[in-house]
């Protein structure tokens, strides 16, 4: 592999998509505590696996073809030396920690799975204590369920997957796409995730039954994390690292890279994605950050191959290609900042609709959307066109632009200002004003807040969306966690009576021919015959609550995964404060949860314990959200 030339690599990623104008940045330092040295002959080491129950860990020695035993210690590791008998010729393996078991594929015997004993205490410790046949051809990868006790086995020649239980030995072929390569499983929800060159796919197997869907991309390795999928890419130009939803089935984050990395292993708790590259003279691991694909750290060391991770976060890392012998090094990742509750507050709503800005968005960026922030209305279809456009959404009086406001107009710097919502909401004088900060300055207005929410639709959305939200166009709180959730899917806000849809939004609906529709909020919010008329237009479900807490919480369960990096609180009794902090998230892939200003409801907390996420970031001051609440939600955070 080349070593890295173009002069806007940075540690072997390059700056681009992946990187954004948030305040917020995070670093890894990967320091290395311990190397322990593994046999004496040229050939390198391969994959490395760990049973911490045992304190043993296990690597693929290439220079013996044989099993080499580690011991776990807090220093790091030991050498204790070989497998013995072991597998005769292993050249991929695989660990049931639950079991005690490693499953090898063998080039001694090319389609069946072997399994060995690996229990220290047992009296067969090191024999190979069954084999299973694979049923197919070809085997290119190995990956184990440790708490189903099935193996799975990717067959290159047959294009399929060898799903095997254990001790039965039962098995079934799953086919997959042309040329399978690689293979993870999600022990948590028995799904196994395969990669496929020829065809550009990525086949989800399930319990029972199995789906296939063409990616942008080829994927040629994969690591994953909940509901999302990391893979390295070799299309269309250069290698890159990519986020692919499995729940949205699109690609939402693509960064380049220098050469290909020889492994990839994800720490889910700590949102972090180790690659490792055996190439002399680049680093041999580098840490990326998993909601963006930010380059966080890397090694000074060359020459790494395989990963494994601890639960407490130490990394262990094979060596190769050395002529005197490899090593197993292991090092410890040390976070700065450490996970963190965060307050963007200010004098105002426009001071704080300000500082979100400025914390996420660059200067030059395309487009700024300007709404009232004395009614709720237009910015609650414009936050998600605002995520569409990847732009802000600041807020004004009806008369005047805020000084902070202002302020930060001057630094975006704009191409386009989209004033939200008719002169009654933002004033002429307000318009005028504008075309001070950008040459292009157009406004999305109507006969009242329902025109608005169609034509801001309109004016953003193609036709034949996955998903559009319908949300009252009378209260606020269900649209304000529901726009977070609609800009992660690139979906339109659309408001409605309680009683009936206007006819703005039902020639919007007739014009977006949308796959899905999801109504936000309860019958006291929107009711059943609004309901069914949407389901007329499109598969339909609700999603409420016994109130606006629980609406919110369970909007983010059911459209955000488990490791979001950063969660938005605001509070659920006024809305301004989440009015501009919905674009931010929008930006980031994070929900937006509501609190009360003096308590974290209770379904809130249990969805802050499903998401653990690295950072939580509260709106507004503590007159929307008390210290009391700040300092409570500390508990939730991850690492």
């Amino acid at each position: 592999m080349a070593a890295l030339l173009c002069p806007l690599v940075v540690l072997g990623i390059f700056v681009g998509a992946a990187e954004s104008a948030s305040a917020y940045s995070r670093e890894i330092d990967l320091v290395k505590i311990d190397a322990e040295r593994i046999g004496s002959s040229f050939g390198g080491l391969g994959g490395v696996e760990l049973d911490e129950a045992q304190n043993r860990g296990f690597v693929l020695d290439r220079s013996t073809g044989k099993v080499a035993l580690l011991d776990l210690t807090d220093a790091g590791v030991t050498a204790a030396g070989y497998l013995s008998p072991g597998p005769p010729d292993p050249w991929t393996i695989a660990l049931d920690d639950d079991r005690d078991v490693l499953y090898a594929l063998d080039r001694s015997a090319p389609r069946v799975v072997l399994a060995v004993d690996v229990n220290r205490d047992s009296p067969t410790m090191g024999a190979v204590t069954a084999s299973y046949p694979t049923g197919g051809t070809g085997a290119a990868g190995l990956a184990i369920d440790s708490d189903s006790h099935e193996i799975y086995v990717i067959n290159a020649s047959s294009n399929d997957v060898s799903v095997i239980k254990v001790p039965s030995g039962e098995t079934r072929s799953v086919p997959t796409g042309r040329e399978p390569v690689d293979i993870v499983v999600d022990s948590s929800s028995h799904r196994a995730f395969v990669a496929s060159t020829i065809d550009r796919s990525i086949t989800t197997i399930f319990p029972s039954g199995s789906s296939t869907v063409q990616t942008e991309n080829r994927a040629l390795m994969m690591a994953q994390c909940g509901g999302d999928l990391y893979t390295i890419t070799d299309r269309p130009t250069g290698y890159h690292v990519e986020k692919f939803d499995t729940g949205l089935r699109r690609l939402t984050v693509s960064s380049p890279l220098g050469t290909i990395p020889d492994d990839m292993i994800a720490d889910c708790p700590r949102h972090a994605l180790y690659l490792s590259n055996g190439t002399i003279g680049v680093p041999g691991m580098q840490a990326l950050r998993t909601d963006d694909l930010r380059l966080e750290g890397a090694t000074p060391e060359d020459s790494l191959d395989g990963l494994a991770l601890d639960t407490r976060g130490r990394l262990y890392a094979s060596e190769t290609t050395r002529t005197a012998g490899s090593s197993v090094q292991v090092f410890e990742p040390q976070m700065s900042p450490l996970p963190s509750v965060d307050r963007v507050g200010g004098a105002d709503r426009f001071a704080v609709s300000a500082a979100l800005s400025a914390g996420s968005f660059s200067s030059g960026v395309g487009t700024v959307f300007i709404a009232s922030g004395t009614g709720f209305a237009d910015a609650l279809s414009g936050s998600a066109a605002a995520g569409k456009r990847n732009g802000p959404v600041l807020l004004v009086t009806k008369d005047g632009i805020p000084t902070p406001v202002a302020d930060e107009l001057t630094r975006l710097k704009p191409r386009r200002i989209v004033v939200l919502g008719g002169t009654a909401a933002v004033g002429s004088d307000v318009e005028r004003q504008l075309r001070g900060y950008s040459s292009s300055v157009s406004r999305i207005g109507g006969a009242d807040r329902f025109v608005v929410s169609a034509a801001i639709s309109a004016a953003t959305f193609d036709p034949y969306p996955s998903i559009v939200y319908l949300a009252s166009g009378a209260t606020f709180p269900d649209a304000l966690s529901g726009s977070a959730a609609a800009g992660r899917a690139q979906a339109p806000v659309l408001l409605v009576q309680k009683d009936g849809i206007p006819d703005a939004i039902a020639k919007e609906l007739a014009r977006l021919q949308p796959t899905e529709i999801v109504v936000l909020g309860g019958p006291d919010a929107i009711a059943e015959p609004v309901y069914d008329e949407a389901a007329q237009l499109a598969p339909t479900s609700r999603i409420s609550g016994a109130d606006r807490f629980a609406v919110s919480a369970d909007i983010s369960a059911q459209r955000f995964h488990d490791g979001t990096f950063t969660a938005y609180v605001a509070s659920g009794e006024n809305f301004p404060d989440a009015l501009s902090g919905s674009a931010v998230a929008i930006k980031e892939g994070s929900p937006v949860l509501l609190v009360t200003r003096d308590a974290v409801p209770a379904v809130v907390e249990a969805e802050l314990r499903r998401l653990r996420p690295y950072r939580i970031v509260v709106l507004g001051g503590p007159a929307a959200v008390s210290t009391k609440v700040e300092q409570q939600l500390a508990d939730y955070l991850s690492g």
